[in-house]
C-alpha cells in the first residue's frame, strides 16, 4: 500500500527518483521498497513549510532509515528537516545542528556523489550564519548538478543575508526557472520582490502557485505578508486566517496574526497571542520575526505585560551558537530602549552589531538595530555621531544593493529625526504611513519619534492610520466568520 501511496506522489509531483536511489548497491527487496516509499512521503510532506507538515515528514524520514540503514537519501532528509523545523517549528538550532551533521557524515559516506547532501550542508552552514562555508558548500553540490534548484535558492538566501538583494533575485530566478512547481522557491522570489519595492512582480509571482493549484499554508502566510506590506489589512487578515484554517497550530502563523491583529487595533488579541507563544517554549526563528515586529508596536501598558517573558525566553548556554545569540541580544535591544533603559540597550545592541557585518535579520530590518543604538546613545550623552554616520552608510549600502521597502524608508526617517531634521522626518511619515503603511503602533511608541509626536500632522497621521484600521475591522467583521472581537487569538493557538 505505501509503495502506491509513494508512486501516487510521485507521479502528482512529476518527481523523479535519482537512480542511485532506486537501484542502491543490493538487489531491492521489501524493506528497500518500503524505505524508499517512506522517504519519497517525506519528500512529499517536506515540500509545505509548516511546522505539522515538516513534522510528518521527518517521521517518514526516520522511518525509512530505520528500515533501510543504507539508504543514503533517508539520512539526508533527516538532516534536512530537522534544519528547516529550527526555523519553521521549535526544534533549538543547536540541537538541530547536532542532529543534522551526524546524519549528513553518514548520508555522505554511502553516497559521496549526492549533490542534496552537499546542498543540505550548505542549509547548516546558513542557519548558523557561516555564510562563506555555506556559499562554498553550496557551490560543490551545483558543480555536481548546475540544474539543483533548491541549491541555487539556497544560495539566493546567503547573498540575502549578506545583503545583496540584486544578487538574490537573481538566485531566486534560477531557481524558479529550474523547478516552477516549487513553492518554496516561488515564496522566496515573491518575498525578495517585494523586500526590493517591486510590489506588483511579488504579488503576481505568488499568485503563480495558485494558479498552478499548488495553494499551501506557505503561500497563505505569505499572501498575507505582502497585502499587510501594502496597507491592505482585511486581505491581509482573511489570508493569514486561510493558513491557520489548514494548520492551525503552525508557529510562523500565528505569530503574523498577531501582527496582522496589531495593524488592525485588536490590541488585545494580539497582545494574548504575543504572550501563548512565549509561555512554554522559545519559537523558531520564523515566528521570532514576527514577534519582533509585534513588541515594537506595544504601548507601554502592554510592553510590560509582554517583557516579563524575554527574561527566560533567551536562556544563554555553551550550546547556544553565535548568530542565535546575536539575534537574541539584538532582539532585547530595542526592547530596553522602548522601556527607557538606554545603557542597557547599548550594551546589547553594541554587542550584537560590532559581532560581524553579516545581517541579524535582513539588511533592511538591522537598520532599526542600528537606529535604536544610536538614538540610545544620544540620550545618554555618549557620543553617538558614529553609529549615526554607520547607520547611514548602512542604509545607502542597502539602497544600492536592491533594498527598497519600508523598513529603508522607516530607517530615513529615524536617521532624519536622530540629525535633527524635523520636517523632513514629517514628511516622510506622511509620505509611508499615509500611502501604505498602516502600523499605528510604531507611530504611537518610537521614541526616536517624541520631538514631533505633538504636531498637529502628526496627530492628524494617527488618526487616519487608526481610521483606515478601524474600517478595515469593519471589513473583516462583515465578511469573515471569524470576524468578531473575541474569536481570533482563542480560536487559533490551542492552549
Amino acid at each position: 500500500m505505501e509503495s502506491t501511496i509513494a508512486e501516487q506522489v510521485v507521479a502528482a509531483l512529476g518527481l523523479t527518483p535519482y537512480t542511485r536511489e532506486t537501484t542502491y548497491r543490493n538487489d531491492p527487496s521489501t524493506a528497500t521498497l518500503d524505505a524508499h516509499d517512506y522517504y519519497l512521503l517525506g519528500r512529499f510532506h517536506k515540500m509545505d513549510r509548516n511546522q505539522q507538515s515538516l513534522e510528518k515528514a521527518l517521521e517518514m524520514f526516520q522511518t525509512s532509515v530505520d528500515l533501510q540503514p543504507e539508504l543514503p537519501a533517508a539520512y539526508r532528509g533527516v538532516a534536512s528537516v530537522n534544519l528547516l523545523l529550527s526555523f519553521y517549528g521549535d526544534i533549538p538550532l543547536a540541537r538541530a545542528v547536532e542532529t543534522a551533521l551526524p546524519n549528513l557524515e553518514r548520508a555522505l559516506a554511502l553516497d559521496p556523489d549526492d549533490e542534496e547532501i552537499y546542498g543540505t550542508m550548505g542549509l547548516a552552514r546558513y542557519m548558523l550564519g557561516e555564510y562563506g562555508v555555506a556559499e562554498e558548500m553550496l557551490r560543490q553540490a551545483l558543480s555536481i548538478n548546475d540544474n539543483y534548484a533548491i541549491a541555487w535558492m539556497w544560495r539566493g538566501m546567503v547573498q540575502e543575508k549578506q545583503g545583496r538583494l540584486n544578487k538574490a533575485i537573481e538566485y531566486y530566478q534560477l531557481a524558479a526557472r529550474l523547478e516552477p512547481l516549487s513553492v518554496v522557491v516561488m515564496v522566496n522570489r515573491s518575498m525578495a520582490l517585494q523586500e526590493a519595492g517591486r510590489h506588483e512582480q511579488a504579488m503576481s509571482s505568488l499568485r503563480e502557485i495558485e494558479d498552478r493549484g499548488l495553494s499551501s499554508v506557505q503561500y497563505h502566510r505569505t499572501l498575507s505578508r505582502l497585502f499587510l506590506e501594502n496597507g491592505e489589512l482585511a486581505a491581509a487578515y482573511r489570508a493569514i486566517q486561510r493558513a491557520l484554517e489548514i494548520s492551525p497550530t503552525d508557529q510562523i502563523s500565528n505569530s503574523q496574526l498577531a501582527l496582522v491583529l496589531k495593524d488592525l487595533g485588536r490590541h488585545e488579541e494580539s497582545l494574548a497571542i504575543f504572550e501563548r507563544s512565549l509561555e512554554n517554549n522559545l519559537p523558531g526563528r520564523g515566528a521570532l520575526e514576527y514577534l519582533a515586529r509585534v513588541h515594537i508596536r506595544l504601548n507601554a501598558e502592554e510592553r510590560n505585560r509582554a517583557n516579563q517573558y524575554l527574561g527566560a525566553l533567551f536562556p544563554i548556554d555553551h550550546s547556544i551558537p553565535e548568530i542565535l545569540w546575536r539575534r537574541q541580544t539584538a532582539f532585547l535591544g530595542p526592547a530596553s530602549m522602548y522601556s527607557g533603559n538606554y545603557k542597557q540597550s547599548i550594551e546589547l545592541l553594541e554587542s550584537a552589531l560590532r559581532a560581524t557585518d553579516s545581517a541579524l535579520d535582513n539588511a533592511d530590518h538591522d537598520l532599526v538595530y542600528c537606529t535604536a543604538l544610536a538614538f540610545s546613545r544620544q540620550q545618554t550623552g555618549e557620543e553617538s555621531d558614529h553609529w549615526i554616520q554607520r547607520c547611514e552608510q548602512a542604509l545607502n549600502n542597502a539602497k544600492k544593493q536592491g533594498w527598497n521597502n519600508h523598513w529603508t524608508d522607516y530607517a530615513r526617517i529615524q536617521l532624519n529625526m536622530l540629525r535633527g531634521r524635523y520636517s523632513e522626518a514629517m514628511e516622510g511619515l506622511i509620505a509611508l504611513f499615509g500611502k501604505e503603511v498602516t502600523a499605528a503602533g510604531v507611530l504611537s511608541n518610537d521614541p526616536i519619534l517624541a520631538p514631533i509626536r505633538q504636531r498637529p500632522a502628526f496627530e492628524s497621521l494617527i488618526e487616519q492610520v487608526n481610521d483606515a484600521a478601524a474600517k478595515a475591522w469593519q471589513e473583516v467583521s462583515a465578511r469573515h466568520p471569524l470576524g468578531s472581537a473575541d474569536q481570533p487569538a482563542s480560536q487559533t493557538i490551542p492552549r
